[in-house]
């Protein structure tokens, strides 16, 4: 049996072709991987409005008993779920609790990706954007899965949408919707769509101009200065830069001042990276916030990954309208897959690179 659909909605947003200029250092070994990525043509998003629907705690959404396409990342995640007996499970865990039903409107936005900071910021966020071009969202109830219950940043980004009620759904909490909204992805997984990229940025800069410069508490100083931020993944599990202790220096010699995001709250991180004239930092969640930054800006990537497979932070970088650069660099254990492993990096070469990176500022500033 199909979805019961009730009503859809063609946006403004055409399926306009995205031009993404090369990065500034482009190695001519690089050069076939970034040129696939400097056209893409975006597909049309829609918003679709679906008559009792139910939404889950652990997701996904279904619509007369099937999964509705959308409350996943991409289509091969579908796939899975149905390959690791989605429908079994989902059977089972319906049994664990009884549908209470929800008769005002109600939105949907995540995916099963959702709980990923990238992907709340670049992929779910930008899907609310699209909702509100379209739905009244002071008379709706956003329900959110219960994995983001915990993720303070999550409702720290809400708070400027003016949503009547934001629920995070319990576990087997399962809510049987008169009315549920869907606005479908905005663009593929690992890429944006650069007029929602600018709205956030407005939006997240109003809220941060709305905000006392104290607000929060940080080990850290909660004012930085430096216009030059180094981002240090020296916390986290995977992707740290294994000889950090080495390369600290060289940062400091060219101006980088040294910021654990993990001693930040969400709108500290926010506002640094809105004040940053250069950020760098290897791959992962951190480089996210570089969506804050001011056009001309320049951005760094430190990779392993030499095929990079997972360009999305070039795409970010280009929607925002960064100077994007990137430093290929070793893998610390071979053995690890380049989304895994710690890197090393050569003081030398990261030395040249900023030089390098920097010389436009300084012939600017002399």
């Amino acid at each position: 049996m199909d979805n019961v659909k009730i009503r859809e909605y063609e946006t403004p947003l055409s399926g306009e072709i995205v031009e993404r200029p090369l990065p500034s250092n482009l190695d001519p070994r690089h050069r076939d991987r970034f040129v696939e990525l400097q056209h893409e043509r975006l597909t049309h998003p829609k918003i679709e409005i679906y008559q009792d629907a139910e939404v889950r705690g652990r997701g996904p959404v279904f619509s007369q008993g099937r999964p509705i396409a959308e409350s996943f990342a991409a289509t091969p995640c579908l796939d899975r779920w149905y390959r690791r007996h989605g429908p079994a499970k989902a059977a089972i865990e319906a049994c664990l609790s009884r549908p209470q039903t929800l008769d005002r409107p109600a939105l949907w936005i995540t995916d099963n990706w959702c709980s990923n900071y990238y992907h709340w910021m670049c992929d779910t966020l930008p899907r609310l954007e699209l909702a509100a071009m379209h739905c009244d969202l002071p008379s709706t109830t956003l329900l959110l899965p219960a994995q983001l219950r915990r993720m303070r940043f999550v409702a720290e980004s809400l708070l400027t949408y003016e949503l009547k009620e934001v629920r995070f759904l319990h576990r087997f909490e399962r809510i049987r919707c008169r009315e549920l909204t869907i606005p479908s992805h905005v663009a593929s997984c690992g890429n944006v769509r650069p007029p929602i990229i600018h709205a956030l940025r407005k939006r997240f800069l109003d809220q941060i101009a709305q905000c006392n410069e104290t607000d929060g508490s940080s080990p850290q100083p909660r004012r930085i200065d430096s216009t030059r931020i180094y981002i240090s993944r020296r916390n986290a599990k995977r992707r740290r830069i294994e000889n950090e202790q080495d390369i600290l220096p060289i940062l400091a010699e060219h101006g980088f001042a040294t910021v654990v995001a993990e001693d930040l709250s969400w709108l500290q991180q926010l506002r640094i990276f809105s004040r940053a004239h250069s950020v760098v930092t290897n791959h992962g969640a951190g480089l996210t916030n570089i969506l804050m930054m001011a056009p001309g800006s320049q951005v760094l990537e430190i990779t392993g990954d030499e095929t990079f497979s997972v360009p999305c932070f070039h795409s970010l970088a280009a929607a925002s309208q960064l100077d994007y650069r990137y430093l290929v660099v070793d893998q610390a254990n071979a053995r690890k897959s380049s989304h895994d492993g710690h890197l090393r990096v050569a003081p030398s070469s990261l030395d040249r690179t900023l030089t390098e990176m920097l010389q436009p500022l300084q012939r600017q500033s002399a």
